[in-house]
């Protein structure tokens, strides 16, 4: 999969009342790029993030998003063995720029993966946005 990719209602696969997706891999992706992109494209809706660097990962965030769906809105947790640093939660873009700040001081160099849903349903569907690549 290439790095990343912003997509959204109008794009191949995606059902006219689709949320508003950033995909990929983490390695060397430009976020900021892709969330300027995002913002262009899709003023005033929130985004969402599926950004993974390996189907292991995206079915840990997967739990952790299950598990952890409660205050605060958006999350991180540490580098683990074989896992980077994973942000997850709901839709909060503040809170979730907060987190990346907060990996980039504790965890220089490290790709952050993002796993950013608002609804279960929406976890799944974002688990086949970032599994089906870029168009």
């Amino acid at each position: 999969m290439a790095p990343l990719h912003v997509r959204g209602p109008g794009d191949p696969g995606f059902p006219a009342k689709a949320p508003i997706v950033i995909t990929g891999t983490p390695d060397g992706a430009d976020l900021e790029a892709a969330r300027a992109e995002a913002m262009e494209r899709f003023p005033g809706e929130r985004i969402r993030y599926v950004i993974s660097d390996s189907p292991e990962t995206l079915v840990l965030m997967s739990a952790l998003w299950q598990l952890g769906v409660s205050p605060p809105d958006v999350k991180l947790r540490g580098p683990e063995l074989a896992t980077p640093p994973v942000i997850y939660g709901i839709p909060r873009e503040p809170e979730i720029i907060a987190r990346e700040e907060e990996a980039a001081e504790r965890w220089a160099n490290a790709h952050v993966v993002h796993l950013i849903a608002e609804t279960p349903t929406e976890l799944v569907f974002l688990q086949w946005v970032w599994q089906s690549g870029p168009f």
